[in-house]
């Protein structure tokens, strides 16, 4: 058969297909009516359509009878007579049952009969009113009609009708196979072996395709499955399906409700209401006030259910309730229907909503614009501190109904779903529940509980305040009861919205929910829907299109709950009133407001503790930066490593690392000049307070304001922590030492950097990032706000501190454009100029530009003077301090100073030195008198403007580093530095490290002594022993400058967390910068197989031409307290180092150097730093020596220090560096960031090879993950599920655990099976044991907890060795739990252990592994790994996720487990084979025979049989029969559910029985119309029946006509089939 010609071999299928082409939509199911009588006329036919066809949804005009009667359905027999085609009439008999149900052809009949009567014109002609009213009384009793038929062939008083009559009519009535049965049987073929039979098929698709009724959604995607998969038959498939899209309509989709086998259907929402969403206005519903009832569905005589709100005493049934129902009984959707009918008929000022879910968010979905809502509080689950802000925002919302008021307050209905999750979680929950239901009544609260199942005593206390009582279908019938007093609600049927409500004392009633979530108006089904069944246009629901148009309405309502504080914030968002540095959050008043801290006064200190990597540093910066934007004259300086980006805001005076020496005389000037306008930060309190004891003398004068932070409360002693009058607490690294609240601080632990709490304990805390905005630079924050202050109409420059009050010493420029400045030593000058130089913007001009700074004013003192512009013009100044002769140009424009924005500073001797200097002194300008004495340094007086006061004496701020000293030493000005040209010697590896007393550089050479240098290594000792690195920090700086990063490499080692070389993380020469090794022991090992990898890559000889490579390690001897084996390193280092141009540089305390040990015979050259003459770490670093092996010298000089804005002009220069060690994996990964080629599942550390790389399971062989409680073992297999959807290839994955049905949802999923699910497990074994080998994509079984499963079904062990096509990924607590099964795992991971000591690959490392850190582990042979987490992006949605990926997956849906329904019965005597009885291929079985063994067989069936059992009485079959209804497919199941058998879920039923006698099964009547449909249904019937009897029983014809097996029992012999079977099984 050829694509084309299947329509034209087939009479039937021409027919149909010619009708459907021809006829308008619905003639054809006219015509199936038409097929009943054996002839019509156009009054019969017209009967038939006024009867069936005027009515909705099948309207047909009368035009269609005409067009039907003249197509080629019909043929004309006789005048004004027609008879349906014959070809035709089987198939349009059998269409009229499927389409309409076997009751319409009843119908017709009676009205045939009815039309036969009264149509005398057919009295005259016997055989055709006969063979009516035969065809009629055959469709109402066939009985009857049968024996008629009978009797009146042979009875000699009969008709007078002919022979040929009777054999027509025997015919007629003979019963015909279904279109159910002829479409199984098409697709069953569809697939034969045979050619043959596949094209016969195809073509039987085709014709039954065009038939109304015919399940048109599986024809259509078995022949979409043969044009893809059967090459033979692509063409003639091809052509069938685009026929089928052409004539026949796409089925409709499936409703979001399905029908109801019981007959309650579920009542349209609008109806129930009264309203047209399309036009809805709520003004005209809100007009009630307080109408708190609300029908929510209507009872079995269709009347509405009402929910009444109300309190007793007003007549209603609340004010309180309970909502229960298991997982897809239509909880949610219960929920929003109420809240949408609630809405709907009160306004915002009658009703408010809060609804709250403690699992993700869905339920309320698409709510969140309704004007309702006071808050809306979703995933609390995911953040336990919203528990208890969820506690707080009732605590509070019940105070503020208390206090009086005037006005009337709204109801407020709470709505919280997943209660039952929420009180196993937090118990204490129970009381936050009882608040509102004791006070609730009176202050118009109202609480609603919904929750899956609610057990005895998890509501002790409410349950009579709970006086509302729905139940969805439950689990149990003891939930059932436990929710409504009645076990009622377990036997509910499976669809959703089936429900009872009791009110206090009433019996249960019966309804059905409406329903708000499904699409309005429906759109129009299309024929993709079919192809693609999880497609779903974007269409308005009805829940969409109410909230729309109530969206607005109303007044404001006041928001109980308010959306969390966000993870990050950025402060250029928040006010700047004040010093704002976040937001807090006050639930108990329902409010959040920024939070700003209180520098005046008693409040004055701060303190900031938090550990590490909780945001310290960070909230450092943001004080710093909120201080900047009051726009105050604050004076910062600041101490810490990290506080280097702060140097460029204007209020900061100057940063300093702890051991500047400049610190100690900071902090001294501080002392003596405080000013309540200072602020000093301090970045390490406990460090730099020990270092400098003044610092304590400094807090508690309380006139410099001090901002403190460091890692822990005890760093901090109790006389210094009084003084501190405002305290946050960030993230601690032990939570149990809150000074605040333990209970609180736990609750930190995972939050993002930057949350806290404050000192009164009560308040959550977020601490804003010192930015503009989000996704913004911290640096390009400081840079805009240092250009407003700048452009600030107020141009004052701060000098220093008044000596008698200590208050800012500040020249402000808008009001005296100009100053002079007499006397002074050049160090106090320098700073009066360094001051105004970083404190201005604008053009700064040198003196001699005098001449031409003049001539531009002429040329432009019309627009510097043109008033409102002034302001867009550039400050013009000019610093002479020397170089006074060439000002007189200026001389006639400084009276217009101020207008012309013109300032002249003026370094003189005294009022007589120039011109220049007597005009300014004419013009009273401010005077600034530095003495000239070296002992009263950083002093001075002012005189003010005119000496209209007597002088005010004052100390200047601390001085600015100069950089004459690089100079010197380096030959370049490090303002005006050129890296490229200091680069352009190679190999440069001599640094300068001082003077000697001859003023000459001392140079320290890296190079081999062969050719004439110092090195390769060395040691710098501190013998002040404070452990200062000031000197190392210039020796790498020094290198950096005269190295081109491909010339020289450096890799920097420091146990205090870097904080010895902050601000040299710039340079582009590092390698790795390596910190905080000391409190990591795993680290330092990290370290010495990263530097035996770097040997080992240089000793390639591939490797080439590299880089040096200089390794700088701060104090050793604590590397080597911590871990020995890092001496034996380092030896390697000096060993080998010279061969391969690796270079070694330690630097130690001198009283430690004893610990350098074996590493000493290596070093060539030491270096002494500090007062050689005392041990005061306060002493400031200014001698040392260098010592070197070489030739035995030593040289003393003087120290020379590079400042550090040297780094910054390196930053970016250069190429690429190889990073020999890259930062640790993070403590979270994404799976979205992860690469999605293979089955890749995290990250894992390869510090050998200076790499990480992805973690890719090799899915060849078994997996095994062990790991804790809380290491993160389920959810490790969770991504390892999620990474197989990422890849895209086809699989099919089984899960076995409880914690894995969040990925249920996943199309490749064929499910998830509780391990305690006995059945389930031992059925999915045997399922996969079934499936051939090879066939289908391969199978991934995921097992949650090895030895758990094993414990419940032993036989999982046979899933490890079925082959390559299943594997298994599995977890267990410990190794010993996998027992001898070990052997058989090919891939292992490791994550956290309870006994380290177990580890089966390092117990070192297994005991750094902290099951703090989920997820963080080791596998075999590959080193450290960090295991994703399965989400996008990290901290996002796990179920958003999830439904991500099955949106995009497209490899096909995994099959459902079927259970083993093959039970071995012995074997046959003629061949020996095994004799089995295969109820998936028949589901019923008859077995004939008497006496014990007949009962003895039974036992031995029902023994077997895994399902639920009915033993066939009255009430079983009942029970049953509605289990069956509510298993049949409705007419909107897709078809790959069709085909996969998933429209339902459950166990097997079987009814094994026997029979006495022919009406002994009389109470099976009732399931044996669904005998035929049992396969889908998982029904089966097994009938033992006495063979003597004569007449078998209904049930045993109705199983005869399905070609049930028989199993015969005679005294003989026992048969199956007629063949003889020698029995060989017993009953267990």
């Amino acid at each position: 058969m050829t694509a084309g010609s299947w329509v034209r071999s087939s009479p039937v299928a021409a027919g149909l297909a010619a009708a459907r082409a021809r006829l308008p939509a619905g003639a054809l199911e006219l015509a199936c009516h038409a097929a009943v009588p054996v002839a019509v006329d156009a009054g019969l036919l017209h009967l038939l359509r006024i009867n069936f066809f005027l009515d909705p949804p099948a309207v047909l005009p009368f035009e269609a009878e005409a067009a039907l009667l003249l197509s080629p359905v019909f043929r004309e027999v006789g005048e004004d007579l027609y008879e349906i085609d014959p070809t035709l009439r089987d198939a349009l008999l059998a269409s009229l049952v499927a389409r309409f149900g076997p009751e319409r052809p009843a119908r017709v009949a009676v009205l045939l009969e009815q039309y036969t009567d009264q149509h005398p014109t057919w009295h005259t002609q016997p055989e055709l009113e006969h063979a009516q009213r035969l065809t009629a009384l055959n469709l109402v009793d066939p009985a009857r009609a049968a024996d008629w038929l009978a009797a009146n062939r042979t009875s000699a008083g009969g008709p007078a009708l002919t022979r040929e009559w009777f054999v027509a009519m025997t015919g007629r009535l003979r019963p015909r196979t279904s279109l159910d049965d002829r479409l199984a049987k098409a697709l069953t073929a569809a697939d034969a072996p045979s050619l043959e039979l596949r094209l016969s098929a195809v073509a039987e698709l085709g014709e039954l395709a065009l038939l109304p009724g015919t399940d048109v959604r599986a024809i259509a995607l078995q022949l979409e499955r043969t044009t893809r998969s059967d090459p033979d038959l692509r063409p003639l498939a091809g052509d069938v399906l685009e026929t089928l899209k052409r004539l026949v309509p796409p089925p409709p989709r499936r409703p979001l409700v399905e029908e109801s086998a019981d007959g309650l259907q579920a009542v349209p929402f609008p109806t129930l209401y009264g309203i047209d969403p399309l036009t809805f206005d709520p003004a005209a519903t809100w007009t009630t006030p307080g109408n708190l009832t609300v029908p929510i569905g209507t009872d079995p005589d269709g009347r509405p259910v009402l929910l009444d709100l109300r309190e007793p005493g007003h007549g209603g049934t609340g004010p309180h309730g309970l909502v229960v129902g298991a997982v897809g009984s239509g909880k949610s959707e219960l929920l929003r229907t109420l809240i949408i009918g609630l809405a709907v008929t009160n306004s915002p000022a009658e009703l408010n909503i809060l609804p709250v879910d403690f699992r993700g968010g869905a339920t309320f979905a698409g709510l969140e614009t309704l004007p309702h809502l006071a808050g809306l509080a979703l995933d609390l689950g995911d953040d336990l501190s919203l528990v208890d802000r969820f506690k707080d925002v009732v605590q509070g919302e019940v105070v503020r109904r208390q206090e009086p008021f005037t006005e009337r307050r709204p109801h407020l209905l709470v709505v919280v779903d997943e209660f039952d999750a929420m009180l196993t979680t937090d118990p204490s929950l129970i009381e936050t529940f009882g608040t509102i239901c004791r006070h609730g009544r009176a202050l118009g609260i109202h609480l609603l509980l919904a929750g899956q199942r609610v057990q005895r005593g998890w509501l002790r206390g409410l349950e009579a305040d709970l006086s509302l009582r729905i139940a969805l279908r439950t689990g149990s019938a003891s939930e059932s009861q436990d929710a409504i007093g009645t076990p009622d609600a377990s036997a509910l049927p499976y669809g959703p919205g089936h429900g009872y409500l009791r009110t206090r004392d009433d019996a249960p009633h019966r309804f059905r929910a409406a329903y708000v979530s499904g699409p309005y108006p429906p759109p129009p089904p299309t024929w993709d829907d079919v192809f693609d069944p999880y497609r779903r246009p974007r269409a308005d629901t009805l829940l969409d299109l109410l909230v729309r148009a109530m969206a607005g309405q109303g007044g404001p309502v006041h928001q109980v709950w308010l959306p969390p504080l966000p993870k990050e914030l950025a402060l250029g968002a928040l006010p700047a009133d004040g010093v704002v540095i976040g937001e807090v959050d006050i639930p108990r008043e329902h409010r959040r407001r920024p939070f700003t801290i209180d520098l005046s006064g008693a409040s004055g200190h701060l303190a900031i503790i938090g550990g590490r990597r909780s945001g310290k540093t960070t909230a450092l910066l943001t004080v710093v930066t909120a201080l900047s934007r009051t726009m105050r004259p604050y004076s910062v300086y600041c101490i810490g490593g990290g506080l280097g980006s702060l140097i460029d805001l204007p209020v900061v005076i100057d940063v300093f690392e702890p051991w500047d020496d400049l610190v100690a005389t900071t902090i001294a000037s501080l002392r003596r000049h405080p000013s309540p306008y200072t602020v000093l930060v301090v970045d390490g309190w406990n460090s730099v307070r020990d270092r400098y004891p003044d610092l304590g003398e400094l807090l508690r004068g309380r006139q410099t304001v001090i901002v403190a932070a460091d890692e822990r409360w005890n760093r901090f002693d109790e006389a210094d922590l009084a003084e501190f009058g405002t305290m946050i607490e960030l993230r601690l690294d032990e939570p149990e030492t809150s000074e605040i609240s333990a209970h609180d601080a736990r609750q930190l632990w995972r939050d993002e950097p930057g949350r806290a709490l404050t000192g009164d304990g009560r308040r959550r805390l977020q601490i804003a990032l010192p930015i503009s905005e989000l996704g913004g630079s911290h640096e390009a924050f400081v840079r805009e706000l240092a250009a407003d202050r700048r452009a600030e109409p107020l141009r004052r420059v701060r000098l220093g501190t008044f000596e008698s009050d200590g208050a800012e010493f500040a020249v402000d420029f808008a009001a005296d454009p100009h100053l002079l400045v007499f006397g002074g030593l050049p160090e106090d000058r320098l700073r009066v100029r360094q001051a105004i130089e970083r404190s201005v913007s604008g053009e700064i001009v040198s003196p001699d530009q005098a001449e031409r700074l003049a001539e531009e004013l002429r040329q432009s003192t019309g627009t510097r003077r043109a008033g409102p512009d002034l302001w867009m013009l550039a400050d013009l100044w000019v610093l002479a301090d020397g170089d006074r002769a060439r000002l007189s140009a200026l001389s006639s424009w400084l009276v217009h100073g101020r207008d012309l924005r013109l300032h002249l500073i003026v370094f003189a001797r005294s009022s007589a030195d120039n011109p220049v200097v007597s005009e300014l002194s004419s013009l009273a300008v401010p005077v600034v008198v530095l003495p000239a004495d070296p002992t009263r340094r950083a002093t001075g007086e002012l005189l003010a403007a005119g000496h209209r006061h007597p002088a005010r004496k004052f100390a200047l701020d601390p001085p600015i580093p100069t950089a004459d000293e690089p100079a010197a030493l380096f030959g370049f000005d490090p303002l005006t530095f050129d890296p490229e040209q200091a680069w352009s010697v190679p190999g440069n590896m001599t640094v300068p490290v001082g003077t000697d007393p001859d003023g000459n550089p001392v140079l320290l050479d890296l190079r081999d002594p062969g050719e004439g240098g110092t090195g390769p290594h060395g040691v710098l000792l501190d013998a002040t022993g404070s452990d200062r690195t000031g000197l190392l920090r210039t020796i790498v700086l020094g290198l950096a400058l005269t190295n081109s990063p491909a010339d020289l490499n450096i890799l920097v080692v420091d146990l205090d967390e870097g904080s010895g070389f902050a601000g040299l993380e710039s340079l582009p020469h590092l390698a790795g910068l390596v910190l905080g090794t000391g409190s990591a022991p795993s680290l330092i090992e990290r370290f010495e197989e990263v530097v035996a990898g770097e040997i080992d890559r240089r000793r390639q000889p591939a490797a080439g031409r590299l880089p040096r490579l200089l390794i700088v390690v701060d104090k050793p001897s604590r590397l080597d307290a911590t871990r020995p084996s890092i001496l034996d390193t380092l030896i390697d280092v000096c060993r080998i180092g010279p061969s391969v141009g690796i270079h070694l540089l330690v630097n130690m305390p001198t009283v430690r150097a004893r610990l350098l040990g074996g590493l000493s015979d290596y070093l060539t050259f030491r270096l002494m730093a500090g007062d050689l003459e005392t041990s005061d770490p306060s002493a400031a670093l200014e001698e040392g020596y260098l010592w070197s092996a070489t030739d035995d010298s030593r040289r003393t000089f003087q120290v020379r220090l590079l400042p550090d804005l040297l780094a910054a002009r390196l930053a970016g220069l250069g190429g690429p560096v190889h990073q020999i060690w890259l930062p640790p994996l993070p403590e979270v990964v994404a799976l979205g960031d992860l690469p999605a080629d293979g089955v890749t599942i995290g990250l894992v550390d390869l510090p050998r090879e200076h790499r990480q790389a992805p973690l890719t399971l090799d899915l060849s062989g078994h997996v095994a993950i062990v790991g804790e409680r809380g290491s993160g073992t389920t959810t490790a297999l969770q991504t390892v599920v999620l990474a197989l959807a990422r890849r895209g290839e086809p699989c099919h994955v089984y899960c076995l655990g409880g914690g894995l049905n969040t990925i249920a949802g996943l199309p490749f999923v064929g499910g998830v099976f509780h391990r305690d699910d006995d059945p389930g497990l031992r059925r999915l074994v045997a399922f996969l044991k079934r499936r051939p080998a090879g066939e289908g994509p391969p199978v991934v079984v995921v097992v949650d907890n090895w030895r758990r499963v094993m414990r419940h079904c032993p036989e999982i062990r046979d899933l490890l060795f079925l082959g390559d096509h299943v594997r298994l990924v599995t977890t267990c607590p410990e190794w010993v739990g996998y027992r001898s099964d070990l052997a058989s795992m090919d891939t292992l991971v490791e994550l956290s252990l309870e006994d380290p000591t177990t580890s089966r690959f390092s117990v070192d490392d297994a005991r750094r592994i902290q099951l703090s850190r989920p997820g963080h582990g080791q596998t075999d042979g590959r080193g450290r790994v960090q295991l994703a987490a399965p989400t996008r992006e990290v901290g996002g949605n796990h179920h958003a996720y999830i439904g991500e990926l099955a949106d995009a997956w497209s490899g096909g849906w995994a099959p459902r487990v079927e259970p083993d329904l093959r039970l071995r019965i012995g074997v046959y005597e003629d061949d020996g084979s095994e004799a089995v009885l295969d109820f998936a291929q028949d589901p019923h079985l008859i077995i004939e025979g008497t006496g014990a063994v007949v009962e003895q067989f039974l036992a031995v069936i029902a023994d077997w049989a895994d399902g639920y059992m009915f033993r066939g009485g009255a009430a079983d079959v009942l029970d049953l029969r509605d289990i069956l209804r509510s298993r049949q497919p409705s007419r909107t199941v897709s078809a790959q559910d069709l085909l996969m058998r998933t429209w339902w879920t459950g166990a097997e039923m079987w009814v094994v029985t026997s029979e006495v006698g022919p009406d002994a099964v009389g109470p099976m009547e009732p399931v044996l119309p669904f005998l035929p449909q049992a396969h889908d249904l998982g029904f089966h019937l097994v009938l033992a029946r006495d063979s003597t009897q004569d007449e078998p029983s209904l049930a045993a014809r109705e199983l005869s006509d399905l070609n049930t097996p028989a199993v015969v029992f005679t005294d003989a012999a026992m048969t199956l089939d007629g063949r003889p079977v020698r029995l060989d099984v017993q009953r267990s």
